[in-house]
């Protein structure tokens, strides 16, 4: 057997390290540490087998688990301690065996090599061929023969066994000789018999595979520092998409300056994606989960699922990376379109402060941006704030392979020039990254502090406005409208048409009665 090397925490209340070294097994104990961040240290050195954690369980969770498995995912096979109900609870839920701290020594050490052996088995099953596949291996090339076994190459590679090397060429037997090649060389022409082809089996169909609903569609909408406008394109835009007909779920998570609850006019600004967070931290969350969590808005006689940000800035800590990347899954299975309002930095140099993998305050939109679909990447048009636009999206453009879509906002002739739309296509074309540059959303400021005065819409206070028609367009563009939607939309349009008509005519008969009094009264 295989000597089991395991670190563990020190828990004052059971001691769990004598009796297991007291069976003199080939589980032994070789580091005993007093802190979760001890722990998380020598695992990453790769010293040890197992983690053993029997003290301070509410610090394990999902970016614990990810920091223990190491840059490259293959770390020591974690395990934990005890004798809490609610601890061994949550433990489960995240795929950690827990066993209680009143076991003997060779209890703890049968569970303890149970435990590895378990994933060890796992690891090598993907390397292993079934029966089936060894099979048709022999029917295909009846010569060669089975993979050996792990056992096997391991008995082989205890042994020596010299290179075998190639024959000299030789082309009288190297190359099979043909009928005149054959007589000039002295040889009998080769016979060859006909090649019998059995009947090819009946093939069996395999089983339907199972239906799976479609992930939904995650759109980032980022933008450099500036305020240029995030905030608003991804308000409007996951608005546009509920009223499309999509299930729509819109998140804040921008860690410098949340502002999705105050545009929406929420009075209940509770920092949801925190406590969302941190329950996919400790227990994991799914998407029924996650719409707990969200805020049912309506907007525009329609309804939008909110995920609102941090009240406080300083809150950041709480979201950590494998938590937001947990969440993300949850929210793709369970919505058609998640917008998500990002922050402006994309800075990856933070760990390099600390002497452990530490909370990032930039990991939330870094991978946003890294695993959405789309990314909307929105600038401004005035001087300084297109140049920072550009140097922007160099760097995006180095950290996601998403598509990204560039939207120019605050377009005006006063900070442009004439013809502010040809002025900066220009510019971009000469000094601007490849991406394509198509839109434009023009500055209207009395629009914009109107909605947002009223915690509104466009789609509410100015839905006829240009502003809100060019956001539609860009929502239109990178979601593609359901199928159900363009009848619903027709009927919605009709019906809208024909209250229309029916208004005019009222109008109209009115006006000609008012005339036709009016004719009489100069007659009379």
């Amino acid at each position: 057997m295989k000597i089991l090397s395991v670190a563990t925490t020190i828990n004052p209340r059971f001691d769990h390290v004598t009796p297991i070294e007291s069976t003199r097994s080939d589980v032994t104990i070789t580091h005993r540490c007093h802190v979760i961040a001890e722990l998380i240290a020598v695992a990453r050195s790769g010293l040890v087998d197992m983690v053993l954690v029997a003290n301070d369980l509410e610090l394990v969770n999902l970016e614990a688990l990810q920091q223990l498995a190491g840059a490259d995912g293959y770390g020591p096979r974690v395990a934990a301690i005890s004798d809490v109900t609610e601890d061994r609870q949550r433990l489960t839920e995240l795929g950690i065996p827990v066993a209680s701290p009143h076991l003997s020594g060779h209890e703890f050490v049968q569970w303890l090599q149970e435990v590895h052996s378990q994933e060890t088995v796992h690891a090598q099953a993907s390397s292993e061929l079934t029966a089936d596949e060894l099979q048709f291996l022999e029917q295909m090339d009846p010569e060669h023969k089975p993979p050996a076994t792990t056992e096997a190459v391991d008995k082989l590679a205890s042994t020596s066994r010299p290179g075998r090397r190639a024959a000299p060429y030789d082309p009288t037997t190297d190359i099979p000789p043909d009928d005149v090649q054959a007589q000039a060389l002295g040889h009998e022409p080769p016979t060859y018999d006909k090649l019998e082809v059995d009947d090819e089996p009946e093939i069996q169909p395999d089983e339907e595979p199972i239906e799976r609903p479609p992930l939904g569609h995650v759109t980032a909408v980022w933008g450099p520092t500036g305020s240029p406008g995030v905030t608003t394109v991804a308000v409007n835009m996951a608005v546009e998409s509920a009223i499309a007909g999509h299930r729509t779920l819109l998140i804040d998570a921008d860690t410098y300056g949340a502002a999705v609850a105050v545009h929406l006019g929420l009075l209940d600004d509770t920092a949801a994606i925190a406590q969302v967070c941190r329950a996919a931290e400790h227990r994991g969350i799914d998407a029924a989960g996650l719409a707990g969590f969200a805020q049912k808005v309506r907007v525009h006689g329609t309804q939008l699922d909110v995920i609102t940000g941090l009240t406080r800035a300083e809150r950041w800590p709480q979201l950590r990376s494998a938590a937001w990347s947990q969440v993300l899954d949850a929210a793709r299975s369970g919505w058609d379109q998640i917008f998500i309002d990002c922050g402006f930095s994309l800075e990856q140099d933070e760990e390099l402060s600390f002497d452990i993998p530490a909370p990032q305050r930039n990991a939330t939109t870094i991978t946003a941006v890294t695993t959405a679909n789309t990314v909307i990447a929105v600038g401004t048009g005035d001087p300084v704030g297109f140049v920072r636009y550009m140097k922007g999206l160099e760097r995006l453009s180095e950290i996601t392979q998403s598509s990204i879509v560039p939207v120019v906002n605050k377009v005006a002739s006063m900070t442009s020039g004439v013809s502010p739309k040809h002025q900066l296509s220009g510019v971009w074309e000469r000094f601007g990254p490849s991406l394509e540059l198509r839109h434009f959303l023009s500055w209207a400021p009395d629009v914009t502090a109107a909605a947002l005065l009223g915690g509104k819409t466009l789609a509410e206070t100015a839905p006829k406005a240009e502003l809100r028609k060019a956001i539609q367009k860009i929502m239109h563009t990178c979601v593609p409208a359901p199928v159900s939607t363009a009848a619903s939309s027709t009927s919605e349009t009709a019906d809208s048409a024909g209250t229309k008509l029916g208004l005019r005519g009222v109008l109209g008969n009115v006006k000609h009665r008012m005339v036709k009094r009016h004719r009489e009264q100069i007659r009379q």
